[in-house]
């Protein structure tokens, strides 16, 4: 009895009165915040925990072999995308899986040299004409905007943001790739579940379990290489100016011509020539293409260190540039480097978690929402409508997690909020030590603003517990195939069901098991 009267009390200050907000909500939320009840004391809040303390098999002084690219993380944030700088930490275990099914992981010679140009009137249509859409693993959708990003970047420090901005300016790309060998890593459905379930690294689980979603986003990317092409790249970046009101198409097509005029590739005797520059070739398109102020610029990759090129932008018709003595030096294959992804040769990262809201931020990450780069107290959020709907007032109240998600544990629309609140209040009580709080709102409120996801998962009264081969927590509910996922023991603590939750010393749960149920990571 004391009990519910302490609670009515609390509602009725909630309902009635307007505090101070809640530390962990924007200061500018203008929303009436009021603390209901604070988090129990003998519940120590740990936000992350670090369960690995091994390296990874590597150290700075160890270079990686290019079968040790596969299986890593790849961000795609560097230009151009093939570049060994977009390479991120090991995921898969890549050792550990050559070791348990050597035909997995293969390397072919396919010895032949890859000429490609386009013009790009925008960085939009960068993505259409350079096809890199067709360098994620098919079925997936992926952003296509982190390849734009990364491309005007590099297009922006090669030419500067004037020539880039100028919506008169038209671009081009030119790349002569010797392509020597291709790695890759079978893929498949089967594969993908025997990888999540024994080949994943312990440093790549640690961190996406113990690491906000924007600083592990930011440390691995987006994907995880499966393919590439290795040997030697030369690419050449175009800008030029076309004053004249005509299509897009028209511009393109104009400046390929340009570029078609601006190289020349010959087999002399038992070696190639390559030359960059109107000069050079003595070839070149019309004068009237309509494109003026054409400015190149050059880089390779691969080939002797004698002979690096990157050149600052030149006008076309200064150019005179022969990257011969580069293409011979070609022909020792200790100068190669990673010089393309193949088609499909990236898996996108989410691929390789089991949990629904992990991914979900991740994908929602790759689209371009920025995920916070820190962890918040859990707390139980009672969100109260400012108005009274047909059926009474409209309430709602959420697991808000530590990161930052809004877990739907009971709504209603009730004619007596404070008789909710207070049965509400209760039942959870008796299951989380969490600190309880009310939020009056309205239309377009913070919380709306602020749910990524609403996840409906009342669970916890209904639900047993097992753990997983590797010491991961799991709260179940069987019936509705549903389950919260704690990657750690020290997350009973974190959110104060240590004193609700038993957890067998020997009840495990196999992958396929927990591959049938949808999983939410605490």
């Amino acid at each position: 009895m004391k009990t519910k009267l302490l609670f009515l009390a609390l509602v009725a200050i909630a309902l009635g009165a307007c505090t101070n907000e809640n530390e962990n909500f924007p200061s500018d939320s203008n929303e009436d915040v009021v603390v209901l009840k604070e988090r129990d004391p003998n519940s120590p809040l740990i936000l992350f925990q670090r369960q690995c303390t091994s390296a990874e098999p590597t150290t700075r002084a160890t270079r990686l072999t290019f079968s040790d690219y596969l299986g890593r993380s790849f961000r795609a944030t560097a230009y151009p995308y093939a570049d060994a700088e977009n390479l991120g930490h090991a995921v898969i275990d890549i050792k550990k899986l050559e070791a348990d099914y050597n035909d997995y992981c293969t390397v072919n010679r396919i010895g032949h040299s890859v000429i490609n140009s386009f013009s790009f009137a925008s960085f939009d249509r960068y993505t259409e004409k350079s096809q890199v859409s067709k360098k994620v693993n098919s079925g997936f959708s992926i952003n296509l905007g982190l390849f734009k990003i990364g491309h005007k970047r590099k297009m922006t420090e090669v030419f500067g943001s004037t020539i880039i901005n100028n919506t008169q300016n038209i671009f081009g790309e030119l790349n002569v790739a010797i392509d020597q060998n291709v790695y890759e890593m079978q893929y498949s459905s089967n594969i993908r579940s025997k990888i999540m379930e024994n080949y994943l690294t312990a440093t790549f689980k640690d961190e996406l379990y113990n690491t906000p979603m924007g600083e592990f986003y930011d440390n691995y990317g987006a994907f995880v290489l499966k393919k590439f092409i290795t040997g030697g790249r030369a690419t050449a970046l175009y800008a030029g100016l076309y004053e004249q009101e005509v299509t897009t198409t028209i511009k393109e097509k104009a400046l390929d011509n340009e570029i078609s005029g601006s190289f020349s590739l010959k087999n002399v005797g038992a070696s190639v020539d390559l030359s960059f520059g109107k000069n050079s070739t003595g070839s070149g398109s019309s004068t009237d293409s309509g494109v003026t102020n054409i400015s190149m610029a050059i880089e390779t990759v691969g080939g002797s260190p004698a002979f690096p090129v990157f050149t600052i932008p030149q006008k076309l018709e200064d150019v005179n540039i022969d990257l011969s003595q580069w293409m011979a030096s070609l022909t020792d294959t200790a100068t190669h480097s990673m010089v393309d992804i193949a088609d499909e040769g990236l898996v996108p990262i989410s691929e390789f978690i089991l949990e629904k809201n992990m991914r979900n931020l991740l994908e929602l990450h790759t689209r371009g929402d920025v995920m916070e780069r820190f962890y918040k107290e859990p707390q139980i959020v009672f969100e109260i409508a400012s108005f009274m709907g047909l059926n009474g007032t409209k309430c709602v109240v959420y697991l808000y997690t530590r990161n930052h998600e809004f877990i739907t544990l009971g709504r209603a629309s009730v004619p007596n909020v404070n008789t909710w609140i207070t049965s509400e209040s209760q039942r959870l009580s008796r299951i989380y030590g969490l600190k309880i709080i009310s939020i009056k709102t309205t239309s377009g409120s913070f919380l709306e603003q602020h749910k990524k996801f609403n996840y409906e998962a009342p669970l916890l009264e209904q639900c047993y517990c097992r753990r997983g081969t590797d010491g991961t927590i799991y709260i179940l509910d069987p019936y509705n195939k549903m389950g919260y996922s704690l990657h750690g023991d020290y997350l009973l603590d974190t959110y104060a069901i240590k004193k609700f939750v038993h957890v067998p010393s020997s009840d495990n749960i196999s992958f396929n098991e927990l591959s049938q149920y949808t999983l939410i990571a605490l």
